[in-house]
């Protein structure tokens, strides 16, 4: 029986891979991804060109509040939905690096670009609450529940604030970050060049919208340590993980966790220096 101590919000594991959730958002041609990130990169490069720089540090800003909103909103999701399913939470983060605020069961750290939902295992010692509280001990239903809440609460935050584009935005988004991340030097870079465009002729939460419904794709894609991921092998019976064909699909979705930053981080170098 699969057990996940620590569940993570997106941007945690690695700075890259939460920040190319940003990398699409929708635009006229249904085989567009374009990034919400290249837009620092494009006005870096016009200010070099001589380009506003006030207008770069205002698209700093509304990433870093996308940002901030989305790890929130993700995090918090999943620590209220522990409690409505009766699992004790032992730590909710905030944030990466060393802890600026601590109290309760709250770590906020300065770096606000991830986070974290610690949960009471059967394992933890003497000081673990009662067996029926723990995660590892929940029937699997529970389990699978909790570890998707993350995802519908950013689909259900994204449906709000996009309306009828929601749906659309969060399905494209899984071939858009393979694809995206399979051609740095041509697929990505076009579509960069069109996120300007996007952003500039939306309001904020439009775009926080568009965030979380990537958000949510991006953590159902089959890399090792997503949400979608943990959520199939918790509903796998416990001798799945010995058999063959587990074993060869796992070096392939390591793999894919690490092509999918490495892919965009070149996109983005690539847009921000040429």
């Amino acid at each position: 029986m699969p057990a996940f101590r620590c569940i993570r919000a997106p941007l945690t594991r690695t700075i890259v891979p939460g920040i190319c959730i940003f990398v699409f958002v929708n635009t006229a041609d249904h085989r567009t991804h374009v990034a919400f990130l290249a837009n620092i990169a494009l006005h870096s490069r016009a200010r070099h060109n001589g380009g506003s720089s006030v207008l770069r540090t205002s698209m700093i800003l509304i990433l870093l509040s996308v940002i901030v909103i989305l790890v929130f909103v993700h995090v918090t999701a999943m620590a209220a939905c522990a409690r409505l399913l009766g699992v004790a939470v032992t730590r909710i983060g905030y944030g990466i690096g060393p802890a600026i605020l601590d109290f309760g069961l709250v770590r906020i750290a300065p770096l606000p670009l991830g986070g974290y939902v610690r949960l009471a295992m059967s394992t933890d010692g003497p000081k673990r609450p009662p067996a029926d509280r723990t995660f590892d001990t929940q029937p699997r239903w529970k389990r699978v529940l909790l570890l998707l809440a993350g995802p519908a609460v950013l689909l259900a935050l994204g449906c709000g604030l996009l309306g009828l584009e929601a749906g659309p935005a969060f399905a494209r988004g899984f071939g858009q970050f393979v694809a995206g991340a399979l051609g740095p030097f041509e697929t990505a870079q076009a579509q960069l060049q069109a996120s300007r465009v996007w952003v500039d002729g939306h309001a904020l939460p439009a775009v926080v919208g568009m965030g979380a419904c990537k958000m949510a794709a991006f953590q159902l894609l089959p890399f090792i340590g997503s949400n979608g991921v943990q959520a199939v092998a918790t509903l796998l019976p416990a001798g799945v993980a010995r058999m063959p064909v587990h074993v060869r699909l796992r070096p392939a979705l390591i793999a894919l966790g690490f092509v999918l930053p490495l892919g965009w981080l070149l996109a983005l170098l690539v847009a921000a220096f040429a």
